[in-house]
């Protein structure tokens, strides 16, 4: 791998073309795929492009694997298992040529994120064989998947090769190369030092010189673009702006029919724009900028409302050359903004594009683009929207894709279509192993429209009654009423009834959510295995039984367990790019290094977690998990004082109020505040929320009255924590701060009740965990 960086005008793509030439004579076999510069190219269009070159030559035995990209072939099933199969079919194609072969990427500052995804993964697959990936990017252009590839490839030790500026005898030398004849001395270094040695600005500069003679010399590439198109006829630099409303690259008889001109003055247009450097001609009838600079000075140039014009007529003479460029013809049609329903239409069809080839970022783009331009029927808008909520769960932005799911329902109630309103809900019932919901917060608009559709349902099993009674199982986790527990309980029972694998994996989902009611680890524990040998080939599925078994395993101490499934996690999350999965065993990680007792590297894989849910759109993980990751940490090492200044906005945000204030002001009381903290926390104490938080949120009740001499908030505490002796505190997969035991023996010994049980207990749980902390707190208490 040679990864070539550079500001714009540098030479990168010269670079790769002069590699390509040197290795096409050795016998090297040659591909390149250019990520699009331009607005309405088809996301993944880079390895399309590269592997239909490669195909030509080199037909794959079997082409289906390929299909995505080859034909734009729809795939079913788990879309992380076929987004992987593609991945590995385009390495095992490129691995199978059998020749020493260079495949170049070029500008991949622009690349989509399975652009950058291939990428990685072809690097990683093709080690060890006669295989050469070239990639360029400009450096001043940063973009957040690029850097997550490069991150990706560092492990692969690429050669790095940054272009600079060239010399000032360089400069002079390219001056001579370009006009024919050498420059004084004074205007050479004059070039020199406007241009920074940039070769493509020295370039121009050189020829606008050898044009104009030793006028004044432009202080930007901009300027000196300008002068340069001054200078073709009237016509003919018209006739290349229309062409840069078109893109970077296009088709002669597109131009022509967007121009409106008559064929010799199009092709007159096209001579004056090779003979200048301005344009290049890649292939017959095909014309591209010599540079993405000066397509974007002549666009930049145009005023918005010519802009739109010309962009209307792009996209009808698209329409008519190449009607099957979609993204395109979106991406015209929407800058147009004289047809609304086109617009519509081709966002629409770009974006079920951008999902076959598993660019689910862009197509929710695309989605998006329609919903802005649509004005039509609500029905219509509704599929839309279900369209952009699939994207959104299929890129992992769970939070979003809640949004937009809820905004459809309200959208759907006042259609009066029961059928329509069950679909819109169960939309977005996809597996997860966190709530995507804001915590503390309920969507009552969503559980009565739940309702009301499961009333209109006729009786008996059906998969949308299964679907619905599943989300009252996501929705109601944690609340006072029983509603989503038995609601979960009774799509499990149905599921199985109609015999429905994925209807049953969704359902065990929703069970699993609402399992920590009443205790439930025996449970979870149960559902993580069944959803293990249910997962087959959905690696999804897969990577959530691990987590659950994770989490289980975590509430036994037995971490050789835990360990095991998150690093079985953690490698499907790698290889099938789920980013929700590394960021649940992130949050692990962190866990793991506070038992080891190395609070440094426990807090940077908190925040490293944290950091990436934030990325997801998961405010609220970002947020409230490392605060608790970092509560526990704390509090197993005895003082909360440090976590006060994060605490305090916590628990003065109302949705977190209630389940908040009493870890703020057991923080209080280490600090030595407790004044503060009796007068923050309700007397008697509030009943708590009966999800995950429950159990470390009682211990810290209890503890609470301990430091506030509070006998009957410790009391309430201790009896409620009696059942969970033998677990740890929390045992959520990244909190499991003290054996419960332990808790227990500290409450005990306040209240004047027999404590050395309890800590006996604590010390057995510390030795079957290996967490030294633990044992040596234990004996410390017992002695």
């Amino acid at each position: 791998m040679v990864l070539v960086s550079g500001e714009p005008g540098v030479g990168k793509t010269a670079f790769m073309e002069q590699v390509r030439a040197r290795l096409a004579g050795a016998g090297w076999v040659a591909a390149w795929g250019r990520c699009p510069e331009h607005e309405g190219a088809p996301a993944g269009w880079a390895w399309a492009e590269l592997l239909r070159e490669l195909a030509a030559r080199f037909p794959p035995a079997d082409a289906a694997p390929l299909a995505p990209l080859l034909l734009d072939a729809p795939v079913r099933g788990d879309v992380a298992t076929a987004r992987f199969r593609l991945r590995r079919a385009v390495s095992a194609f490129v691995s199978g040529v059998g020749e020493p072969l260079l495949l170049v990427l070029d500008d991949l500052h622009r690349a989509d994120a399975e652009t950058l995804a291939i990428l990685v993964h072809v690097v990683e697959e093709t080690a060890g064989l006669p295989v050469l990936v070239v990639g360029s990017y400009r450096h001043t252009e940063p973009s957040e998947p690029l850097a997550d590839a490069l991150a990706a490839l560092a492990a692969h030790g690429p050669a790095r090769i940054e272009l600079g500026g060239l010399a000032a005898g360089e400069v002079a030398e390219l001056i001579r190369a370009t006009t024919g004849r050498p420059a004084p001395p004074g205007t050479v270094a004059e070039i020199a030092e406007r241009t920074g040695g940039n070769p493509f600005f020295v370039r121009e500069t050189a020829r606008l010189l050898d044009a104009e003679g030793p006028a004044a010399i432009p202080a930007g590439v901009r300027e000196v673009l300008r002068r340069r198109v001054a200078r073709l006829p009237a016509q003919a630099a018209t006739i290349l702006r229309h062409g840069a409303v078109i893109g970077r690259e296009s088709d002669v008889d597109v131009l022509a029919a967007v121009s409106g001109a008559d064929e010799e003055s199009v092709l007159d247009a096209v001579e004056a724009g090779l003979v200048t450097g301005l344009l290049t001609e890649p292939r017959a009838g095909r014309l591209r900028f010599a540079h993405a600079l000066i397509r974007d000075t002549l666009y930049d140039d145009l005023s918005r409302i010519r802009r739109a014009r010309m962009h209307q007529r792009v996209a009808r003479a698209i329409e008519e050359h190449d009607p099957g460029d979609v993204a395109a013809l979106a991406h015209h049609y929407t800058a147009g903004g004289a047809d609304p329903a086109k617009a519509v239409r081709y966002s629409r069809l770009a974006a079920e594009q951008a999902g076959r080839r598993f660019a689910h970022q862009e197509a929710a783009a695309l989605w998006q683009q329609a919903l802005d331009a649509f004005t039509g029927d609500p029905r219509e808008r509704l599929e839309l929207t279900l369209g952009l909520v699939s994207s959104l769960a299929n890129s992992g932005r769970l939070v979003a894709a809640r949004a937009h799911r809820e905004r459809a329902v309200r959208d759907a109630l006042p259609l009066g279509d029961p059928a329509l309103l069950a679909r819109v809900i169960v939309s977005f019932d996809v597996p997860t192993f966190w709530s995507n919901r804001e915590y503390g917060g309920l969507d009552t608009a969503l559980i009565d429209a739940v309702e009301a559709a499961l009333a209109t349902l006729p009786p008996g099993d059906s998969r949308t009654r299964c679907r619905l009674l599943t989300t009252l199982g996501f929705e109601l986790e944690g609340e006072p009423t029983e509603r989503g527990y038995l609601a979960s309980r009774e799509a499990v029972a149905m599921a199985r009834r109609l015999g429905d694998r994925p209807l049953l994996v969704l359902a065990l989902n929703g069970r699993f959510h609402q399992s920590f009611r009443y205790d439930g680890l025996a449970e979870r524990k149960a559902i993580g295995t069944e959803l293990l040998a249910l997962s087959g080939s959905d690696v999804t599925v897969e990577a959530l039984a691990r987590l659950m078994l994770m989490q289980a395993a975590t509430g036994e101490a037995d971490f050789a367990a835990a360990d095991a499934h998150a690093s079985a996690a953690r490698d499907l999350a790698t290889r099938y790019d789920l980013p929700l999965t590394l960021v649940v065993t992130g949050f692990y990680d962190g866990l793991r290094a506070v038992l080891a007792g190395d609070d440094v590297e426990a807090e940077a894989r908190y925040r490293a977690a944290a950091e990436l849910a934030g990325r997801l759109g998961m405010w609220q993980h970002e947020t409230g998990l490392l605060a608790l990751g970092l509560y526990g940490m704390r509090l197993l090492r005895g003082d909360l004082t440090p976590l006060l200044p994060r605490l305090e906005p916590l628990a003065a945000y109302e949705p977190w109020r209630d389940q908040t204030a009493e870890l703020y002001a057991l923080a209080l009381c280490h600090a030595g505040r407790a004044a503060e903290a009796r007068a923050l926390v309700p007397v008697p104490a509030r009943p708590l929320r009966r999800d995950y938080f429950w159990h470390l949120l009682t211990a810290v009740r209890g503890l609470l009255g301990v430091a506030l001499d509070d006998r009957a908030r410790a009391a309430c505490a201790y009896e409620e924590l009696l059942p969970y002796a033998g677990q740890p505190v929390g045992g959520t997969g990244y909190l499991a701060v003290w054996p419960t035991a332990q808790v227990l023996g500290d409450l005990a010994a306040y209240l004047g009740r027999p404590a050395e049980p309890h800590y006996r207990q604590a010390l057995e749980v510390a030795e079957r965990a290996g967490v030294a902390a633990w044992r040596e707190a234990a004996r410390a208490a017992l002695a």
